[in-house]
């Protein structure tokens, strides 16, 4: 999933990265609450969930962005570059983490609103192509603000 092995890149292209301190300040990583509130309300207006959808969902998207930020924690806090064997590990458990939300999603979803979703996803995923002209993928990735 292009969405979240750039926010692995992003990460570690950081400080001790290939990329320059100054390209990432004031970039700051959402809290894995800030990525569920931010989700469920582009989830909420994009595919009209229900009141009785909202928890779930804010739940899913919330378990899915602990375990993303624990795994790249782990990764980051041996204060060394990852290996490119490490970085073939993590771009796995990311696409794991992603197939699993999505089967999480899909049963909360409508048949119809689960198609919208796909949809606006591969959108995100082909790159530039965002849903509504929204900028593209930020630190802690997922859909973005409306």
């Amino acid at each position: 999933m292009k969405l979240y092995r750039s926010l692995i890149i992003v990460t570690l292209n950081g400080p001790g990265g290939n990329l320059p301190p100054a390209e990432f300040a004031g970039m700051k990583p959402e809290t894995p609450d800030e990525i569920a509130k931010r989700e469920t309300k582009w989830m909420k207006r994009k595919l009209k969930l229900s009141k009785e959808q909202l928890a779930p969902v804010e739940d899913i998207i919330y378990d899915t962005a602990v375990k993303k930020q624990e795994f790249i924690d782990n990764i980051l806090n041996n204060g060394s570059r990852p290996t490119r064997e490490q970085m073939t590990r993590s771009r796995q458990a990311m696409d794991l983490l992603a197939e699993e939300k999505d089967s999480r999603l899909s049963k909360v979803l409508t048949e119809k609103q689960w198609s919208t979703y796909l949809s606006k996803k591969r959108q995100l995923e082909d790159g530039g192509n965002t849903p509504s002209g929204a900028p593209g993928v930020r630190a802690g990735g997922g859909f973005p603000p409306e």
